[in-house]
């Protein structure tokens, strides 16, 4: 299993109901928290301020995990010799958009990572097919547009909502199919996600990372995530 990286959770450590009535824990969680839930930016409530909120969740999360990219380096101040960090490997970043919701997102990263490479996915589940008895929706994926994927680029593959883990599931194989090699370092990026779809994609993919603002409660019988917050692309575009 993947880290889990929760900024903002209510809990330290969340469980997730089983199909067979029984309850599982993650035990390899580890937990971050920042001021976002407190501010009021991870639930956005009205737009336009959905698609801004969004777009600064996406940077201070980012920044607050990319610590294994800023080894310590001497500098000199012109009153004495000090330690820093610095970010390194800011050419080596591949950053997927999940059109449309993600947009906000990925303007977000772009202030943390102004050099990366950018890729699109148009993906979204099939609502009319509806959910099957897995808890999986069928995807249907209408545009792929990404750069070249080495073995040295750190892939950030980021879609707000993050509910069964049916859309990221079809998104991750068409990046690491279009790879070259398998990057080393491979990130989910969401704001609010729910349990079901925490442990689909870090079970199908234990290589990747996952960064979420926030663990909701459960997803309903329709796959939505409860509270959540609607529509992301519908809040950030204002088409409801």
């Amino acid at each position: 299993m993947p880290a889990f990286y929760a900024y903002a959770s209510r809990d330290l450590r969340y469980t997730c109901p089983s199909k067979t009535g029984t309850t599982r824990t993650s035990s390899r969680t580890r937990w971050r928290r920042t001021p976002s839930r407190a501010c009021g930016t991870s639930r956005p409530h009205r737009s336009p301020s959905a698609r801004a909120s969004s777009n600064w969740v996406a940077s201070a999360a980012t920044r607050s995990s990319t610590g294994r990219w800023r080894p310590s380096t001497s500098a000199s101040t012109p009153l004495e010799e000090t330690t820093g960090e610095r970010v390194k490997g800011l050419d080596d970043v591949v950053i997927i958009n999940v059109l449309r919701a993600a947009t906000p997102f990925v303007e977000g990263l772009l202030k943390a990572f102004p050099r990366a490479k950018q890729g699109v996915i148009s993906a979204g589940r099939d609502e009319e097919a509806g959910m099957d008895e897995d808890g999986e929706f069928p995807i249907t994926v209408d545009y792929v547009k990404l750069p070249e994927i080495s073995e040295d680029d750190t892939v950030i593959v980021a879609d707000p909502m993050l509910a069964t883990g049916s859309t990221m599931c079809a998104v991750l194989d068409h990046v690491l199919e279009s790879a070259e090699e398998s990057p080393t370092d491979l990130f989910v990026l969401s704001a609010v996600s729910a349990p079901d779809g925490l442990l689909r994609v870090g079970e199908e993919y234990p290589q990747a990372d996952l960064l979420t603002v926030a663990i909701d409660d459960y997803l309903d019988d329709d796959g939505y995530i409860v509270p959540g917050l609607g529509d992301a692309g519908d809040r950030a575009f204002r088409t409801t």
